[in-house]
């Protein structure tokens, strides 16, 4: 039997919360004590076990306290969070060092798919189990996957999106390129919402949420000759939305935006049109008045009187950007492009993974020559 898991993230202090930094920690230790009482033959964790490349010795203490509730090996893979830009040392090969993990990925350099040395390696065999793995590799993931020597028995470790899964993340190969490898298992991170492709391409999702984009149940995988899915509680995300059109006062708008949602986190957006005087009030300091939410957001989408000779009450702020873009871009796929781009940003990616998906898009465009062409 092992375990499967991906997109731990530790050391994210979302939205500036101290509380929301520490759920990370409480969420991974639950999970490790829940391995613990499981106790499989190893565990695997697909990447992005940090928030960053450049973290905190605090981070760092509390994650090797943490790993070592974790029974037997952890095989784990570098994610985009956890690399380098360069070929630096990082924070999971000092874990490894440390004994604490077992980091696979080729060394293209060199020997690319000699066995796991204590340090460094392609491949490791656990019992009669050998577990191969690839660091997250962008852009040239695709043509990386088609060196790999592969075979039926093994179980594959990777970090990396697939097309057509999720638009708001860069993904580079295809539900067909996965599949059509040899492995048994096909472990996957990068994206946070769970999924599988076939009966061996498997995505356990995030075990805390990232953003208001997963309100999903959090969990990771158990394969014992079945694979299941098992959750892990966390801390709630409320999204709502209020619409303002025909509110007159303060009080209504207070009144509008009071909701009981102890301890969760909330994000009100604000639609409609909103006739009251913003000289009246803040939504800034509606928003500290959280009452007993440990985070309360509030997303202004609404617009002014003045603007209804250019929009509708039943159109949404998404249906508005789509046809302003539309206008401004002259071209359909290009608006829809701009419009994803803008809502990837809101999620705050790492500088190469912009990159990446301007590059993906220009060459799918041809705008520029692919490397090929």
């Amino acid at each position: 039997m092992f375990i499967h898991a991906a997109d731990i993230h530790l050391g994210f202090k979302q939205y500036g919360s101290d509380q929301r930094e520490q759920d990370f920690f409480d969420t991974f230790l639950k999970f490790a004590e829940r391995v613990r009482d499981l106790k499989p033959d190893f565990t695997i964790i697909a990447g992005d076990l940090f928030n960053s490349r450049n973290i905190n010795p605090h981070v760092f203490s509390r994650a090797s306290e943490i790993l070592d509730v974790i029974p037997g090996p952890i095989v784990c893979v570098e994610g985009n969070h956890d690399r380098q830009l360069a070929e630096s040392f990082t924070w999971m090969q000092f874990l490894a060092q440390q004994g604490k993990i077992i980091l696979l990925s080729p060394r293209w350099k060199d020997d690319p798919f000699a066995e796991y040395d204590g340090e460094r390696g392609f491949w490791v065999k656990i019992g009669d189990q050998v577990v191969k793995g690839m660091k997250y590799m962008g852009s040239s993931t695709k043509e990386s996957l088609k060196r790999l020597p592969l075979e039926e028995d093994d179980i594959l470790i990777l970090h990396t999106g697939v097309v057509g899964i999720d638009i708001h993340v860069p993904a580079f190969v295809t539900k067909d390129d996965l599949i059509s490898l040899p492995p048994k298992y096909i472990a996957l991170g990068h994206f946070h919402k769970p999924f599988a492709l076939g009966k061996k391409v498997y995505n356990p999702g995030s075990l805390e949420t990232n953003s208001f984009r997963e309100t999903h149940e959090k969990g990771f995988i158990i394969n014992d000759g079945t694979v299941r899915r098992e959750t892990i509680k966390t801390r709630p995300f409320v999204d709502k939305e209020v619409y303002v059109t025909g509110l007159e006062t303060v009080d209504e708008l207070e009144g509008a935006l009071m909701f009981d949602h102890p301890g969760a986190v909330v994000q009100i957006k604000i639609r409609g049109v909103m006739e009251i005087d913003r000289n009246l009030f803040s939504f800034k300091e509606l928003q500290e008045n959280k009452g007993d939410a440990l985070i309360f957001r509030i997303v202004d989408q609404s617009y002014a009187p003045s603007q209804r000779t250019v929009v509708v009450d039943a159109q949404s702020r998404d249906d508005i950007e789509w046809e302003v873009f539309k206008q401004l871009a002259g071209d359909e796929g290009l608006a829809k492009f701009a419009l994803e781009l803008m809502e990837f940003l809101k999620g705050k990616p790492e500088p190469d993974q912009v990159i990446e998906r301007m590059t993906k898009y220009a060459v799918e465009s041809d705008l520029i020559p692919s490397k090929g062409g």
